[in-house]
């Protein structure tokens, strides 16, 4: 317990104002929390300077204080004050202890009376009354983690991003979520309810921690606000050891049962997705002429809540502002697919589950996108999903088509059009599409990238709960992909069923040479158990490792080159120039006689079985340029699963520290994919492709020269694709460190602008990255307005709201 001085001087308009702080302890703030019924409705530090203050000596002027009253938390207590009959406005004040508030002391309880009505307004308190507090509860050699609380105030127009301060020095930035890993927030508010306002953050603990000395930690709100979640740490890590790694077990990417609890960051959380939808959901717009739309509606099964499903989904569409034909075929609807399509004889075809909801003036964008694309036959759009209330949730916002993800995930769910001639063609060939998904999907396979669009609009509401997709699919895809195969004469892929469908495609016929790249200077604890692992794959027996050795200087070095190169499949090559990246792989590239180039860091560790052969399956392909790998740091959370460009400026790693990334986005990076650029920390081609496109520019050094080649592979006609089946550790920047010095800041500004220069807008218009993701998140948050504008040349039909 402690004695403390303070005084509630107005409730009102949204807010508490007031001052309070300890005589005693004048150096640790206090924490003002008010309750009604048991829950929280707001809670504020009393660290704000006022010069009245100032003038009695009372903590230096800096103990005001402004409590903002959550609304949502408002309607709560509401709720509960007229259940108990508790109304009684509590106040308290606390302070932190041990990372968690410490008991409260109460201070002041008031009639419920007093709570206007007008505190229930959603008002920003000025910029200069915003408070946050909280605290680091994990700070170890993988992680520091905590907690905070935060005003309405301080994010009602987006999520509170959040900085690493090592040394007073900047080291990386985050995006504070909804607890949704690790402990809940409640438990350090003394049972509070989650909302918004209770959040959690989490960062990569940076290497140059554990260099054994003492180092100054704090987090701070980015921004007009600029807070000290808590007091700075001083951080003492233990060095790391050479051969840390060893322990590490890569955590499978596994699907998730049914009942798991919801992922973190998977999607936006509730009151995040709701102010997008307010604010920058598209409306509307009035349509043009539009002839008639039949709609095929699949039903999956008869029964009571089967036909209850199709009059929500025939609703939805009686609402929209075209004519509509609406079809339902399969089980309980007396017919097939087949013979629905044969009933439609528009020139526009929609497909949709019923169950699902179409959005308003959704058939209208997609016929005037229709009418806009002539030469397109197929058209999709993104989805979310309703719950039991029949609220909005989990966004599913989707990238340009990919034909690798189109045959294993469902990225025509939801609502898709097609046009009546490309349908009919479908139909005339084997094998039978057996329900809507699987008929765009042979189209897409038909026209290719070139007569597909993806519109970025919301424009299905799906079940929470859908049915089962038809048995059957993966079967019909392996026929499909066996017919492609006769036609072109080439070896036929096999497709896996499982809990994720895979693709199996063919190794090369003929023995194909491969050659690994390694660069490095020094650090033998990492390269040597990573050459012999290499070395012990499947099909290592075609491959060749070449080192290259970049101004190594220890004897451990040399003596790890000793015992490798007693393999013949093992050479070195010295290079005794600065260092840069570009130059040290073209060299390599030049004495290299494989076919498939893999490059890889030193820093990369236990290769999962398997890796060398889905590198070279994928790389073999003829339309695929380069293949990136599945990273994971040593913790198991996601260090790379693409690039997104445009985040920073010239791109990112997306989902960097995820820890969970077969439920992210809807399980999408469980899947083989198109992205626009992987990390060259681990990545193959084919020798020709890498010679056509000229190899790693060397202007490019050190950043941004592997995003860079995977935009000129894919301006000379090749994808870039990534895949989880090809996995391993990334102990990142363990050999170089990190670029924190004066000179490599300038010299990764140069890089940046070189990259501007010679991408320009290209590098904000990412087709495999929605455009109703934000640039200012690596982890998939929404976009604030969406970047349509920007999107695959996409004219902004029915426009955002305004």
């Amino acid at each position: 317990m402690f004695a403390f001085e303070g005084h509630i001087e107005a409730i009102g308009a949204g807010e508490i104002r007031g001052w309070a702080w300890v005589p005693d302890d004048p150096d640790r703030p206090l924490i003002v929390t008010a309750r009604v019924a048991g829950t929280l409705l707001g809670a504020a530090r009393a660290d704000l300077v006022r010069p009245d203050l100032a003038l009695h000596g009372k903590r230096g002027g800096a103990c005001g204080f402004v409590l903002p009253i959550d609304a949502d938390a408002l309607f709560i207590a509401a709720q509960k004050a007229a259940e108990r009959g508790d109304a009684r406005l509590e106040l308290a004040v606390t302070r932190l202890e041990g990372g968690r508030l410490g008991p409260p002391i109460a201070w002041e309880a008031r009639p419920w009376g007093e709570i206007r009505p007008d505190l229930a307004r959603e008002e920003a308190a000025p910029a200069e009354t915003a408070s946050a507090f909280g605290a680091l509860d994990r700070l170890d050699e993988t992680t520091i983690a905590g907690w905070f609380y935060a005003s309405r105030a301080l994010h009602a127009h987006g999520p509170l991003i959040l900085d690493l301060i090592v040394d007073e020095v900047w080291a990386d930035t985050a995006v504070a979520v909804t607890p949704g890993w690790a402990e809940r927030v409640s438990e350090r508010l003394n049972g509070a309810p989650i909302l918004p306002s209770r959040m959690r953050f989490r960062f990569r603990t940076p290497a140059r921690l554990r260099d054994g000395r003492s180092h100054r930690v704090a987090v701070i709100v980015k921004g007009r606000d600029g807070m000290v979640i808590d007091k700075a740490a001083n951080v003492h890590l233990a060095p790391s050891t050479a051969g840390a790694y060893a322990a590490f077990a890569m955590p499978p990417l596994a699907p998730i049962a049914a009942d798991a609890d919801p992922a973190p960051f998977d999607g936006p959380h509730q009151g995040e997705y709701d102010r997008w939808i307010g604010e920058n959901e598209w409306r509307p717009a009035p349509h043009g002429a539009c002839g008639p739309v039949s709609v095929l509606i699949e039903r999956t099964g008869g029964g009571r809540a089967e036909a209850e499903a199709l009059r929500e989904t025939e609703a939805s569409l009686s609402g929209q502002s075209v004519e509509v034909r609406s079809l339902p075929y399969g089980p309980g609807a007396g017919r097939t697919l087949r013979e629905a399509l044969a009933t439609a004889s528009t020139d526009l075809v929609a497909f949709v589950r019923a169950g699902d909801r179409v959005a308003d003036g959704a058939l209208a964008l997609l016929a005037s996108v229709a009418s806009e694309a002539p030469t397109a036959a197929l058209f999709f759009g993104d989805d979310d999903m309703l719950d039991g209330l029949g609220l909005r949730r989990r966004p599913r916002f989707k990238t340009a088509y990919c034909p690798d993800r189109a045959l294993t995930d469902a990225v025509f769910s939801g609502l898709a059009m097609a046009r009546g001639g490309a349908v009919e063609a479908a139909l005339a060939s084997a094998p039978n599409p057996i329900d809507g998904e699987m008929v765009c999907l042979k189209i897409a396979r038909t026209v290719g990238v070139a007569g597909i669009r993806h519109v970025p609009r919301i424009l299905a509401h799906r079940s929470m709960d859908p049915p089962a997709p038809q048995k059957g699919r993966t079967a019909f895809i392996a026929a499909l992909l066996r017919a492609e195969a006769e036609r072109s004469g080439g070896a036929s892929p096999l497709v896996v069923e499982g809990e994720d469908r895979r693709v199996l495609w063919p190794l090369p016929a003929s023995e194909t040479a491969i050659s690994a790249i390694i660069p490095t200077r020094d650090g033998a604890a990492l390269f040597e158990p990573l050459v012999r692992q290499l070395l012990a794959q499947d099909g290592a027996e075609r491959l060749e490792v070449i080192v290259v050795d970049n101004q190594s200087t220890e004897h451990e070095t040399f003596d790890a080159f000793a015992r490798l190169t007693a393999d013949p499949r093992v050479s070195v090559l010295s290079v005794p120039d600065p260092f840069n990246f570009s130059r040290l792989n073209n060299l390599a590239v030049a004495q290299a006689k494989g076919d498939i180039l893999v490059f890889v860091n030193n820093d990369i560790a236990e290769p999962r079985p398997g890796l060398l052969e889905e590198l070279v399956r994928q790389a073999t392909r003829p339309d695929v340029g380069i293949v990136g790998a599945r990273l994971a740091y040593g913790d198991g959370t996601n260090q790379h699963c693409g690039v997104a460009l445009g985040i920073g400026g010239v791109g990112s790693h997306l989902l960097k520290g995820h820890p969970d990334l077969a439920r992210a986005d809807h399980g999408r990076f469980r899947h083989v994919q198109t992205m626009s650029a992987v990390t060259a920390a681990l990545m193959a081609m084919r020798r020709g492709v890498f010679d056509a496109v000229g190899g790693f520019d060397e202007d490019l050094a050190v950043a941004y020269n592997d995003i860079d080649l995977c935009l000129k592979v894919t301006a000379a006609g090749y994808r870039v694709i990534y895949t989880p089946y090809a996995a391993a550790y990334h102990l990142e920047s363990q050999s170089r460190g990190l670029d924190k010095s004066p000179e490599k800041r300038a010299r990764l500004d140069a890089e940046k602008a070189l990259m501007a220069a010679r991408w320009g807008d290209a590098l904000l218009a990412d087709p495999y990255f929605s455009p109703n993701h934000a640039l200012t998140s690596r982890d998939l948050r929404p976009a604030s307005p969406p970047r349509a504008a920007t999107y695959q040349g996409w004219s902004g039909l029915s426009s955002a709201a305004e």
